[in-house]
């Protein structure tokens, strides 16, 4: 009866425990942490099934998805990002053997709102672009998670940094409203999440935006970091999607770069990062690798290596960082959405003494829907799995859970499995 409750508690909540709790003072019946975790585990082996499914038929027999009713989107976004976990290892026994980060794949499907403009709505970058002591934070925040998986708890803001930023953002939001609404707008999103390697993750994804109808859109786009991984799934998958290389990991390469520089720059050389800055805002990439081929000229050996890395980047996405004319056209140019979704996605998943159990079999393939030959699957192996799946769902707009559970055959009150065992 409390099924659907008890699977969207455990899939929003810190712990079962936490779920357990809140459902007895909520339904006055006596819930246990072991049911809550059962009926979790059933829901998300169920959804998990029909995603990998829905990832088959597409690799396969595209008629067997259906497509969702209505017209597509106008302007539909996909981003994609990862996140990391904490996993411990299997069959050692209470407590924690053999941690290790285990990496989860993340994305974001979203209708959004935005028009095009004749000139550009926003020529100057924003203030957290321009000012030198916020841009420094923001790179080096960015940096730290590309480098080094978190666990979920970084360091706080003193209370003057927070009154700071709480004014800048305040002035900002001020000049915002007396300008055109620009940027776009997200009307409906979707989450598709795993905790296998991105070759399972893109069927998964493209299966999902084949049914959202993104194909057809008006105007799409796909957003990433700037990994390579994430390009090759824009390469196999979303072809007719306009690729953006996020601005602000673009940000963080011309700071580094400043600061590898900073030898022939002097003490002036944040200043100078900022003005590198700008000049990207403004679509002048292609001005920076030749100042930046310059510079490693004049630099020292090892100087020179780590410039020479970043404009090596530079030079792999300028076709995907003309930023004037996306902002022309209403297309979003940052990934802060799916950024604030990793981190809505660590509230369940992340935590300095949270470990999952290591997944036994993370290269499970969806075309096949079987594991490697002479491997075997466990009852329990992809509780990290369903708890990804199944966060994932919680975090997208529609009420995916409530759906299954409406749609779901049988006896709200018995099992599937005790069904058919009474058979």
């Amino acid at each position: 009866m409390y099924r659907e409750l008890v699977t969207e508690l455990g899939a929003e909540l810190g712990s079962f425990e936490s779920a357990s709790r809140v459902a007895r003072k909520v339904t006055g019946s006596r819930l246990s942490t072991s049911t809550v975790k059962r009926c979790f585990v059933r829901a998300g082996r169920e959804l998990v099934r029909e995603r990998d499914e829905a990832a088959a038929n597409y690799l396969g027999d595209r008629k067997r998805l259906k497509q969702v009713d209505g017209p597509p989107p106008r302007l539909g976004v996909i981003s994609v990002d990862q996140f990391h976990v904490q996993v411990r290892a299997r069959g050692e026994g209470r407590g924690v053997h053999k941690p290790r980060y285990v990496q989860v794949q993340l994305g974001r499907l979203d209708r959004m709102l935005g028009q095009r403009y004749e000139r550009d709505p926003e020529p100057e970058p924003p203030g957290v672009f321009r000012d030198v002591v916020r841009l420094e934070r923001l790179c080096r925040e960015l940096r730290r998670n590309r480098s080094e998986p978190s666990d979920g708890v970084g360091r706080k803001a003193s209370a003057t940094e927070q009154w700071r930023d709480g004014e800048a953002e305040k002035r900002e939001a001020q000049k915002r409203r007396r300008r055109r609404h620009w940027p776009p707008k997200p009307l409906y999103t979707t989450y598709v999440a795993t905790a296998r390697n991105i070759h399972a993750f893109g069927p998964m994804l493209a299966a999902e935006a084949y049914r959202r109808r993104f194909a057809e859109a008006e105007r799409a786009v796909f957003l990433s970091d700037g990994a390579e991984p994430n390009w090759g799934l824009h390469r196999s998958f979303f072809p007719w999607a306009v690729p953006v290389l996020d601005f602000a990991h673009a940000c963080t390469h011309l700071w580094e770069a400043a600061e590898a520089a900073s030898a022939v720059l002097g003490g002036s050389w944040r200043e100078e990062a900022v003005r590198w800055v700008r000049a990207l805002w403004q679509g002048k990439a292609k001005e920076l690798v030749q100042r930046w081929q310059q510079l490693e000229e004049e630099l020292q050996e090892e100087a020179a290596v780590v410039l020479r890395r970043h404009r090596r980047y530079l030079e792999r996405n300028l076709e995907r960082m003309d930023y004037p004319r996306y902002r022309k056209e209403g297309l979003p140019i940052t990934t802060a959405c799916i950024e604030s979704g990793c981190k809505r996605m660590g509230l369940r998943l992340r935590g300095t003494e949270k470990f999952w159990n290591e997944p036994a079999n993370r290269n499970y393939s969806p075309r096949t829907r079987r594991p490697p030959r002479g491997q075997c699957v466990e009852a329990e192996e992809y509780s990290l799995e369903y708890a990804v799946h199944l966060r994932a769902l919680a975090l997208s707009d529609g009420e995916p859970i409530a759906r299954y559970y409406a749609a779901r055959r049988g006896n709200p009150y018995v099992g599937r499995a005790s069904r058919l065992a009474a058979a």
